[in-house]
């Protein structure tokens, strides 16, 4: 007769407990592979050197928190599933020690993480950018013989140039970090004023090029209002010498009144020729900018006066029967616009009327009503004026009377953001419109806050880099 098996209830506790054991012992890869995960983190640093991902965004370092979350909840559901669901002894009890020892491993793990990953380094500040672009700055500058001007490019020992040197002291100069700089200020002007040639084709002034022969009137414009940031400092010359650079400057300006084509009406060109087809609108934003700088800094101011309204007010009028689109024209008979350009013209035009009487009455409103317009499509379309958007002017070639052209290339470039940021930050706004362009204003500066401008503006050339630090500092307090 068989013996009869043995009930439930007189089975030996610790067979089931040896059972248990035996159990956990198959599944011990899966132990071992929780154990591991508790380290996994230690690994991150490692993988962060030898990978271009960059793991301090902040959307990346969730996303590896997520995947560390789902991997311990995986093998969890595959510990249940291989060990715990077998088991009928307090199975309640072992699947809640396990959701403890995995809820531990899971808190270890995503500690491990948070210490791992590097921490996001913070923005800097808008002075700070401002510091960093104007050492950027000075760094171009070139100290070989006599030379101290600026280099064109940022990378190696760029040769010097003039209209480079010009554009990156305006910058300096219109910063607030220029102060105990002014050996470095004075020899790059004694640069550009070495460089001033005498043309035989008439007037005197700055070329492009050793083998060009016409001076250039955007050049001229530049120095001018370089030494008149200078003057506004107050932190370059003494009084004797600021005599001296006043003297300068108001010679500079009269020869750049002189330019104004007669034949036209009010517009300048990029050369001393006065032709039916020789107005170019950046040379007469940037003629127009000088003149109207001038009537504003003392001590240029006290001497000159009046003497060029009549050039700023032809000059406005001029601007302003350019044809006008979203951006405006380079020349008469293009059909290419530029936004940059369009946002410079519109800056210096509304420097212009902080005093009206520099307007004709109808073109006053005509610029309200454009300066209207610009605001408008800057709310509609941010994306447009990027600090990485540009574009450049079209041929500006000149034709001389004979049919021919003066065989010498007349290009710009023409940036929407640094001028976009200068025109809307001037106060020319009702109050709630005001309140509308400042917040436009912060908008496009914190663009280069980011670790990708800052990246990108250590490798433009040095006139890209000045002008978007003018447009940078246009909200300083001086």
């Amino acid at each position: 007769m068989a013996a009869a098996a043995p009930s439930p209830q007189n089975q030996d506790p610790e067979s089931s407990f040896a059972r248990i054991l035996r159990m956990l012992g198959k599944e011990s890869p899966i132990i071992i592979v929780l154990g591991a995960l508790a380290k996994a983190a230690d690994i991150f640093n490692f993988i962060r050197k030898l990978s271009d991902v960059d793991l301090s965004v902040p959307y990346i370092r969730a996303g590896v928190v997520v995947i560390i979350v789902l991997i311990h909840a995986a093998c969890g559901v595959v510990f249940y599933r291989q060990a715990v669901r077998k088991l009928h002894w307090r199975r309640p009890l072992i699947a809640g020690c396990i959701a403890i020892v995995l809820a531990g491993f899971l808190w270890r793990t995503i500690r491990l993480v948070n210490e791992h990953l590097p921490v996001p380094p913070p923005r800097p500040g808008i002075a700070e950018v401002e510091r960093i672009w104007t050492q950027q700055l000075f760094d171009t500058q070139t100290d070989t013989g006599t030379s101290g001007g600026f280099g064109t490019v940022q990378t190696g020992h760029g040769v010097p140039d003039v209209w480079t040197s010009a554009q990156a002291l305006n910058a300096i100069l219109r910063g607030r970090y220029c102060s105990g700089r002014a050996a470095e200020i004075k020899k790059a002007f004694a640069y550009i004023d070495g460089q001033e040639m005498t043309s035989a084709t008439g007037g005197s002034g700055w070329v492009t090029h050793p083998s060009y022969k016409w001076p250039r009137t955007e050049i001229s414009a530049w120095i001018a209002l370089a030494y008149l940031a200078g003057l506004r400092s107050g932190d370059i010359w003494d009084a004797s010498e600021a005599s001296r650079i006043r003297d300068r400057v108001i010679k500079l300006l009269t020869e750049i009144a002189g330019r104004q084509n007669s034949t036209t009406g009010g517009g300048w060109g990029p050369t001393t020729l006065m032709l039916p087809n020789s107005d170019r609108t950046y040379s007469t934003v940037l003629a127009l900018w000088g003149l109207v700088e001038g009537r504003r800094t003392k001590p240029v101011a006290d001497i000159v006066g009046t003497r060029f309204d009549g050039n700023i007010r032809n000059g406005i009028a001029a601007l302003l029967r350019i044809p006008h689109d979203i951006g405006w024209v380079a020349r008469l008979g293009s059909s290419e616009t530029h936004r940059g350009l369009a946002a410079q013209g519109l800056y210096v035009l509304s420097l212009a009327a902080d005093d009206p009487q520099l307007f004709k009455a109808i073109d006053l409103e005509d610029f309200k009503s454009l300066r209207q317009a610009f605001l408008a499509a800057l709310v509609s379309t941010p994306e447009a004026y990027q600090t990485l958007e540009r574009t450049s002017g079209d041929d500006q070639t000149l034709k001389l009377p004979d049919g021919s052209n003066i065989q010498e290339p007349f290009y710009a470039t023409f940036f929407p953001f640094p001028w976009s940021l200068a025109l809307l930050r001037e106060q020319w706004l009702p109050h709630r419109q005001q309140t509308k362009a400042s917040e436009l204003a912060s908008q496009l500066e914190q663009q280069v806050r980011t670790t990708e401008a800052i990246a990108y503006f250590r490798k433009v050339d040095t006139y890209e880099l000045a002008e978007n630090l003018i447009g940078l500092e246009s909200g300083d307090e001086k």
